[in-house]
C-alpha cells in the first residue's frame, strides 16, 4: 500500500511535462521566489515588532498560537479548491480508476500532492513568523526541531477538515456533478468571503486602535488561547509545543500534536475507503439542456461570419464558459471596484477617503501624474487578468487544431490580442465609471485616462501573448494549472510594474501636465505597440508554427 501510494503520488507530482519544461523549473520557482521575498521579508520584519510590544505586555507566546490557527485557516480555505480539482477535476481520473489501486492509495497520493501544495502556502505565511519568533524568544534545538515538524505535519488535519466537507456531497449529492456550475458557485461565495473578511478585519482594526482597547483584547486572548485555536485543536497542541519547548510540556504537547494527526488521517482514509469511488464515477461527464431552436436561432447560429471575428468569438467564448479562465481572466476585472469601496468606507475615520480623492484630483486636474496613475492601473489589470499571457497556454492538447483552421497565424494570434484587450477594457471602464460616479472626474479627464488606459491594455496585451508564444504551457491535466501555474503571467505583470513604473517616474521628474502627458503615452507606448505587433507577426508566427500540436 506505502509504496503504491508513493510511487502514485511522485508520478502525480511529475505531471506530463516535457523535458524543455523540467529544465526551466529551477529558474521559474527561483523567480517566483524572488518575487515572494517582499512580502515574506514584511512578515517578519512585522512579526519582530509585534515580539517586542507583546513582549512588554507579557503576551508574547500569542504569536505561535495566532500563526499556526491562522495558517491551519489558510490551508483550510485553499484546501477546498485544491481538493476539487486534485481530486475530481483531473483528467487523471480516467486513467487511474481502471488501474489495480484501492481508492485510499488513489486518495492517499492525491492528498500528498495537496499537502505539497500547501507547503508553498506555509512557505510565505508560516515560515517567516516561526523563524523570527525563534530568533527574538532565544528558541533552541528543540524548538527549531518541533517548527519542522509542526511545518511538515500541520496542513494535514485541515486538510483532512476540507476532504471531509467534499466526499460526502460528492458522494450523496448531484449538485457538485455538474463541475463548471459548481466552480462558477464556488468562486464566486470564495471571492465574497475573501472581500467580507477584508472589511471585516478593517473595520475591527479600525475600531480597536486606541491602546485601551488593543490591551483589553490581547489580554482577553491571552486568558484563553483556546479560543485562538478551538476551530483546528491540533494548532492549540502544536503552539504549546513551541512555547514550552524548553520543558517536558513541550515533548508531551508535540507527541498528543503528532498522535491526533495520525488518528485523523487514519479515520480519513478509512472513510475514502467508503466513499471516493461513489463520488468521482461519472465525473468526467458534463450535463446539457436540449431544446428546439427557433428558425430565429438556427438561421443567427449559422450565419456566416468572418473567419478572423469568428475566430475572436470563439477565444471570448471559451473564456467566459470555461470556470477556471472565466475566475482569472474575467471576474478579477470586477475585484477594483469593490476594494476601492470597501476601502472608502473603512478608511472613513483613518486614510483618506475617495471624497478627499477627488478633491485632491480635481484642484490638481492639469497634472500629468494623474493620467500616468491610470494608464499604470490598466497596465496593471489588463496584464493580471492573464488573457494573453495564457492565450497560447490554454489550447493545450488542441494546440492541432490551429495549424488547420482557415485563418493565418498572425491573424490567429492578433485575435488573441484582441480579445485580451476586450477584457481589459471591459475592466477598466467598469472601474472609470465607478470612479467618475464616487469622484466625480471631469468629462475631458474620463475621455484622456480611457484613451490612455486603451494605449496600456493593448501594450500589456502584447506583451502578454509575447510571453506565452516564448513559453507557452501545454502539457496539462486540467485547465486550472494552464492559467494558475502558468509563470507567464507573473512575467507579464512585472513586465508591466516595469514600465509603468518607469512612465510614472518620467512624468513626475519631467512635471508634465495633463496634455503633454496624453501626447507622451501616445508617442511611447504607441511606438512600443508597432514594435511588438512587427515581432509577433513575423517572430511570433515562426514560433507558433513550431509548436507541436
Amino acid at each position: 500500500m506505502k509504496t503504491n501510494t508513493i510511487l502514485l503520488a511522485r508520478i502525480l507530482l511529475k505531471g506530463s511535462g516535457n523535458a524543455s519544461e523540467s529544465k526551466r523549473k529551477w529558474i521559474l520557482w527561483i523567480i517566483l521566489g524572488v518575487a515572494f521575498l517582499p512580502m515574506i521579508a514584511q512578515l517578519g520584519f512585522f512579526t519582530s515588532i509585534s515580539y517586542d510590544v507583546l513582549k512588554n505586555m507579557k503576551i508574547e507566546t500569542l504569536i505561535p498560537a495566532i500563526i499556526l490557527a491562522l495558517t491551519s485557516f489558510v490551508v483550510f480555505f485553499f484546501g477546498i479548491f485544491y481538493i476539487l480539482n486534485t481530486y475530481y477535476f483531473t483528467k487523471d481520473i480516467e486513467s487511474l480508476l481502471p488501474l489495480p489501486l484501492r481508492p485510499f492509495e488513489i486518495i492517499g497520493a492525491k492528498f500528498i500532492v495537496v499537502t505539497i501544495y500547501e507547503y508553498l502556502t506555509e512557505i510565505v505565511v508560516l515560515a517567516p513568523v516561526l523563524l523570527v519568533y525563534g530568533v527574538k524568544s532565544g528558541g533552541g534545538i528543540l524548538y527549531y526541531l518541533y517548527a519542522a515538524v509542526i511545518f511538515l505535519t500541520l496542513p494535514v488535519i485541515p486538510l483532512v477538515i476540507s476532504s471531509l466537507i467534499i466526499m460526502p456531497l460528492m458522494r450523496f449529492t448531484g449538485l457538485i456533478k455538474n463541475k463548471d456550475r459548481f466552480r462558477y458557485f464556488a468562486s464566486i461565495i470564495a471571492i465574497g468571503i475573501g472581500v467580507g473578511v477584508q472589511f471585516g478585519v478593517r473595520r475591527f482594526v479600525d475600531g480597536n486602535l486606541d491602546q485601551g482597547r488593543l490591551e483589553s483584547t490581547l489580554a482577553q486572548l491571552e486568558r484563553n488561547v483556546s479560543t485562538v485555536t478551538s476551530f483546528f485543536p491540533s494548532a492549540k497542541y502544536a503552539a504549546m509545543s513551541l512555547i514550552r519547548s524548553v520543558d517536558v510540556a513541550g515533548i508531551i504537547n508535540m507527541l498528543l500534536f503528532l498522535g491526533l494527526t495520525a488518528i485523523i488521517l487514519i479515520v480519513f482514509l478509512y472513510l475514502s475507503q467508503i466513499l471516493y469511488f461513489k463520488g468521482v464515477m461519472g465525473i468526467s461527464e458534463t450535463g446539457s439542456k436540449r431544446r428546439a431552436m427557433s428558425n430565429m436561432e438556427l438561421k443567427r447560429a449559422t450565419e456566416k461570419r468572418p473567419v478572423a471575428f469568428t475566430y475572436f468569438l470563439k477565444e471570448i467564448r471559451i473564456i467566459l464558459r470555461t470556470p477556471p479562465y472565466f475566475i482569472n481572466c474575467i471576474l478579477g476585472n470586477f475585484i477594483w471596484p469593490v476594494i476601492i469601496l470597501i476601502s472608502s468606507f473603512s478608511n472613513s475615520n483613518n486614510g483618506m477617503s475617495l471624497e478627499q480623492l477627488g478633491s485632491i484630483i480635481r484642484q490638481n486636474g492639469d497634472n500629468g501624474l494623474i493620467l500616468a496613475i491610470g494608464f499604470a492601473f490598466s497596465v496593471f489589470l489588463s496584464s493580471s487578468n492573464s488573457v494573453t499571457s495564457t492565450a497560447i497556454s490554454r489550447e493545450g492538447q488542441n494546440m492541432y487544431f490551429n495549424k488547420y483552421i482557415p485563418l493565418g497565424y498572425d491573424k490567429q494570434i492578433l485575435m488573441k490580442v484582441m480579445s485580451g484587450v476586450a477584457v481589459g477594457v471591459f475592466g477598466v471602464s467598469i472601474t472609470l465609471i465607478f470612479m467618475c460616479y464616487m469622484i466625480k472626474l471631469s468629462i475631458y479627464t474620463v475621455t484622456l485616462m480611457f484613451v490612455v488606459g486603451l494605449i496600456g491594455i493593448i501594450f500589456s496585451s502584447f506583451t502578454g501573448i509575447v510571453f506565452d508564444l516564448i513559453n507557452p504551457k501545454l502539457n496539462w491535466d486540467n485547465e486550472q494549472k494552464a492559467v494558475k501555474q502558468n509563470f507567464n503571467v507573473l512575467f507579464n505583470m512585472l513586465a508591466g510594474i516595469i514600465f509603468a513604473g518607469a512612465f510614472i517616474a518620467l512624468i513626475f521628474v519631467t512635471g508634465l501636465n495633463l496634455l503633454q502627458t496624453f501626447i507622451a503615452s501616445i508617442l511611447i507606448f504607441g511606438t512600443f505597440i508597432a514594435l511588438l505587433y512587427y515581432l509577433v507577426s513575423t517572430i511570433g508566427v515562426k514560433l507558433l508554427k513550431r509548436i507541436e500540436g
